[in-house]
Order: structure tokens, then sequence, then C-alpha cells
């Protein structure tokens, strides 16, 4: 007999055909499924000598109105009593990714078939096999994996009985599981021929023998995670799942995972065992342990290789996220960014925290102006215009003391003196009696007061508070200030953010940074904002949890670049549908809230007044002056003496 894949393309929209006297089980059954899960595409993939069943099927579906597409290739063919070494011919993928894929599996040539078709994209769409008692020896060679929608009917010798089952593997290694999710009655009256009725070899190949009996479809227990509704159908009493089948696959049967890590206090804190692994906590820890415990699996975690993240560099994939591709991870477990060119790397969990990127610089302190601290208070321009008021205040008291009627006649030396004495608060040895003079006195004074006022509120302010903070406002500010040094993690997101984006100050950015002025971990880059002229651009997260409270730093008010963040695995892996659950399952649970409450972080108002002695650092300056003077006035004092002293002599 010659067997193989027939190429049909049926489509019967409303059409009405002519219903067989006698019919098979499996076209009510079939009919009865389609129905039930109100599927609109159905690809049946048959031999030659099942063909009136096949049509049958159409002939049933079309009859209730509808629109429905069969759909097969040939490519593998049973002939001379053995198999040849023949694939599926043209694409492997013969039917629509909405269409329900139907073939029976009776024997080892259905077997050999289906896993000629079953790989790739197939692997994830949905299958209904239909087969008898005999099918557990034929699926059990087969590796399902975990993502798979693979349905089995086996049917009763008279066709009354179905039960339905659901099979999957959650690694090729392990035993693979095969679960009861519903069943179905016949309840109609027409002659069945029952379905599988072949007792002779096929191609050299036995065939599945006949049950000795019938299996009532109520001879086995459907679990009772299993969400199941029953339904009086056209032909018969259908029980079947009406859940999400990947929301009941958590228990993964002791699993083991390798996963990479990165340290990244609180969320992740590897602490290093002694075979090269390492034992992670924080957070995130906390995360992937619940997660174990749900889903019943171990893990080993080792370092990341390079210490990053992961970005795309020079054509080639770094850190985590090229540890996950090349399989030497199969997770990586740390706050990972998800950006639209790692997606097309690795495949992401749903989200987990969420966050923006903010510029923390050095918070300015006494200290930074030691030389300064008491000349800060005015600008270059004003100190430079009351140089000029005070030479010009000086220059009139000269010359109205020359033209006085009274005669001072005080010198410019004088002048200048008494001046500079009213500025700082002194008084004067001479005694100014006409309107003029006491005019200019009097400006004087008026203009110490000023000043004074001004200055010593400033000062005041400043011993107490510290200086004011810098003018920079955003990314475009700290890119105008030349004295700054601006950077990022090395190997994180930020990487493809500045490069792949088409702002012109990213750009301009991202042309200017050189490799020096990027940090390996933020613990590093804080160390160089408070030791040097560096802005660096953080997770808002990381600086909140860990300098939060430091008051030597402060961040700027704009955010960029904001992320979610999760655990990223390997393309089409079959654990992203289960592992997402329960990440669900974990922040509804408010568990995520909880383990944030428990850091405790302490927050500190930086700009809270707070009295505080005041170091030598701050008050050197002025002293050194005043020894400065000290010092001057003896030395002036030595070279009148001398001059004095060689004057005297003969």
């Amino acid at each position: 007999m010659r067997a193989g894949w027939l190429g049909i393309f049926l489509m019967l929209c409303q059409c009405a055909g002519a219903i067989h006297s006698e019919e098979m089980p499996v076209a009510h059954f079939i009919a009865d499924y389609v129905r039930f899960y109100r599927i609109t595409q159905v690809c049946i993939l048959e031999e030659e000598d099942r063909l009136p069943w096949v049509t049958q099927v159409f002939q049933l579906l079309a009859a209730s109105g509808g629109c429905y597409t069969a759909r097969a290739k040939e490519g593998v063919n049973v002939a001379e009593n053995r198999l040849r070494n023949a694939t599926l011919s043209g694409s492997r993928r013969t039917c629509g990714s909405q269409a329900l894929r139907v073939q029976t599996f009776l024997s080892r040539v259905d077997q050999r078939l289906f896993r000629e078709a079953f790989i790739g994209a197939e692997t994830r769409e949905r299958w209904l096999l239909l087969s008898n008692s005999q099918f557990m020896a034929h699926l059990s060679p087969l590796y399902l994996p975990l993502n798979s929608k693979v349905t089995i009917t086996n049917f009763s010798t008279d066709g009354k009985f179905a039960n339905i089952w659901e099979a999957y593997q959650v690694s090729q290694h392990l035993k693979q599981r095969v679960t009861p999710v519903g069943s179905w009655r016949d309840c109609s009256r027409r002659r069945n021929i029952p379905f599988g009725e072949r007792n002779t070899d096929v191609n050299g190949l036995t065939s599945d023998k006949k049950p000795s009996s019938s299996v009532p479809a109520t001879s086995f227990s459907i679990p009772a995670d299993v969400e199941v509704r029953r339904k009086s159908m056209t032909f018969g009493v259908l029980e079947g799942p009406v859940d999400d089948p990947f929301l009941r696959r958590q228990d993964l049967t002791g699993l083991h995972l390798t996963c990479t890590t990165i340290t990244f206090p609180p969320l992740i804190v590897p602490k290093e065992n002694g075979d090269g692994s390492v034992t992670i906590h924080g957070i995130l820890a906390k995360y992937f342990d619940t997660m174990k415990e749900v889903m019943n699996f171990t893990y080993t975690c080792y370092h990341v290789k390079d210490k990053q993240f992961g970005a795309f560099v020079d054509g080639k994939w770094t850190g985590m996220v090229k540890e996950v591709m090349e399989g030497t991870a199969d997770i990586a477990v740390a706050n990972l960014a998800i950006t639209q060119q790692r997606s097309t790397a690795i495949q992401y969990l749903t989200g987990m925290i969420s966050a923006g990127f903010r510029i923390v610089l050095k918070r300015p302190s006494n200290e930074d102006y030691m030389w300064t601290v008491y000349t800060k208070q005015f600008d270059p321009g004003v100190w430079g215009s009351m140089v000029l008021v005070v030479t010009a205040a000086a220059l009139c008291l000269y010359l109205v003391s020359r033209r006085s009627l009274q005669q001072q006649n005080a010198s410019l030396s004088d002048s200048a003196f008494i001046v500079v004495g009213f500025v700082f608060g002194q008084g004067s040895p001479l005694s100014f009696q006409n309107v003029a003079e006491r005019t200019v006195v009097l400006t004087v004074l008026f203009l110490q007061v000023v000043t004074l006022a001004f200055y010593t509120s400033n000062l005041v302010s400043a011993l107490t508070v510290g200086p004011s903070l810098p003018p920079y406002k955003d990314l475009q500010d700290i890119d105008q200030e030349a004295s700054l040094t601006f950077g990022f993690l090395k190997g994180s997101s930020n990487a493809n953010d500045f490069r792949d984006s088409k702002t012109p100050l990213y750009q301009k950015i991202w042309r200017s940074t050189k490799d020096e002025d990027l940090v390996t971990s933020y613990t590093e880059g804080m160390e160089r904002v408070f030791s040097e002229r560096y802005a660096l651009m953080i997770w808002e997260v990381f600086y909140s949890l860990n300098y939060g409270q430091d008051c030597r730093a402060f961040v700027l008010p704009v955010s960029y670049f904001p992320i979610y963040t999760s655990f990223g695995l390997a393309k089409e892996s079959p654990l992203v549908p289960i592992m997402n659950k329960v990440v669900l399952d974990i922040r509804s649970a408010g568990l995520m809230r909880k383990w944030w409450l428990e850091l405790s972080v302490d927050k500190s108002d930086c700009n809270a007044l707070a009295t505080a002695p005041i170091e030598l650092k701050t008050v050197l300056t002025p002293f050194l002056l005043l020894l400065l003077s000290l010092v001057v006035s003896l030395s002036v004092l030595a070279v009148e003496r001398t001059c004095h002293w060689r004057a005297r002599r003969p």
C-alpha cells in the first residue's frame, strides 16, 4: 500500500455535502472539537488510504457553516516495506500559524511522519493527534517541549468514547509527562465505523492491534488544577480544558539551570563559593529563589566573565547577553534592561523593576573653596566694581581736602587709607568740617553698610549650609561644561541608547566619549564622582538604594532612558511562558513590595539646616592671611630699621 503526505487544499465555505450513511467517529469528534474551541482553520496531515474520513470531517464542518482550510505537502513516502530517507518538501511550515494540525497517530509510520513535521516553529503550534489506547508506546520516544501544545485523543474500539490527553517534557533528559484533561462521548445514532481498524501490517511495519475492550471516558481522573468545561455538541458531549496549559506546567521536576549574574547591590549580591560558583543574595535573588521553590528547579550561578550586562560592540555581543546566547548560561539573573536590540538576541521575562537614569555629581562643600571661601560671595565683576568705587572715592576725598577752606591737605595715601578704613568699618583721625568732605565720607560709609550686609549674609549662609548647587539642569548643561567628564556604565544599555539615538546631542556625546570615561561598576563611578570633576549617568534605583542618603552627591532633576528590567533567557526558550506566570504571581502577591520595605534604606534631607563645627580647612585662608600680614609688617619694620640705621651712619 502506498502512503504519504497527500497535498490537499479544501476550501468549503457554507457548502453542503452529502454525509455518508456510515460515518467514522473520528469525524464526529473533530467536528465537535473544532466547534467547542471555535477553531476557524484546520490542517489535516494524512495518508491516502484515510482520505474518506478527511472528506467527512470537512463535509461535517461545512454543513454547519464556516470556512475551513486543509493544507499538506508530500515528502515522506512509505514503499516497498521500508522507510525512505525523505523529508518534507518545500517549506516545513505547511499550515497557517492559527490552524489546528490534525494527524492520526496509530503506528511507527505515523510517529515518523509526526517527527518530520514537528520541528522549528511547528513545535509551538496547536496539534491534535488521533490514536487509540496504544499511543503511549509511540509517543514516549518523541521530545515534546515545555511550550508545546500537543493534544492526544485515544478512542475506544467501538468509537463511542475518547479520552483527551496533554503531553510535554520539561527537557529532553527528563521524563515525558502525559496528563488527562478531558473526554468525549458520541451520542449520535448513526452506524459508526471504528477508528484505526487495521489488523494487517503497513509496508512491513506492524500496526497497532485493536484493544480487547472499550475504554470509557470516565475511566481516568482529570487533575484538579485543570479547568474543564462540559458542553453538549452536535454529535456528543465534550469535556475539555479551557485554561492556559502553560499555567499548569510550573513543576519543572528538578530541572537544573545554569545562571549568569553580576554584582549589583542590593539587588544582586554574589558571594564566592570554593568551586568558582557564587551564591546570590539580594532582592532579585529572593525573586529567583521564590521561583525555584514554586517551579521545583535547581540552579548554579556564576559571575559573568567580562563583568558586563551586555552590549553590541563591533558586531559582537558582550556580557550576560553573550553567555545566554551561546548557551553558557540558561538564564541571566540580574536587573537586565529590556531594550529592542537585546530582544533580538535573547528573550525576557515580564518586567520586574522600572526606572530611568539620572546624572549624579559631587555636591559642593566649603572644602572645595578653601582658597576662595571668603571671596566667592561676590563674583569678579562685583569685586572689580568695588575696587573702582573705592579708588574713585579716595581720589575725590583727596581733591576735596586739597580745595577745602579748612585746608586739611590730606595726602593721596592718607585719603586712600581713610576710604579703605571706612569700607572695613574703621574711623578716621581727621576731622571733616565742610559739606563736600562730609558728603564723600557719607558716600563711602553707605557703600560700607551695603557691602557688609550682602557679604556677611552670604558668608554666614555659606558657612552654615555650604555652597549653593551648581546651575546645571540637564545633560546639555553637562556637555557644555568643559571642566566636567561625563561617563556611564561600560557594557550597559546606555551604550546602545547613545549610539543608536538620532538626537544630535546624544550623537555628539557618543562620539566624544572615550573608553577611559566609562566605568566597570557604579561603585567605581561614584568614587570618581567624589574625587574628580566627573558626572556619572546612573540607574535611579541603584543610586536611591546605595547613595540616596549620602549628602556628598546630588542628582540632576531630568530622568533619561526609562527602562524595565528583568531576567533574560535564550530565544524561544520553553521556560519563558511558564516563568512569566510565576513572575506575575509574585508581583500580585505583593512580595516585591515586602522585599523593598525590608531594605529599610535611610533617607537624608541634604537640604535641611544642620549646625556643625567649622573645620580648620574652612578658616585656614584668613589665618594664613593674618599670618602673612604679620610677616609683611615685621618685614617692613626690618626694612625701616635698616634704612634708618644706614641713614645715621657717618
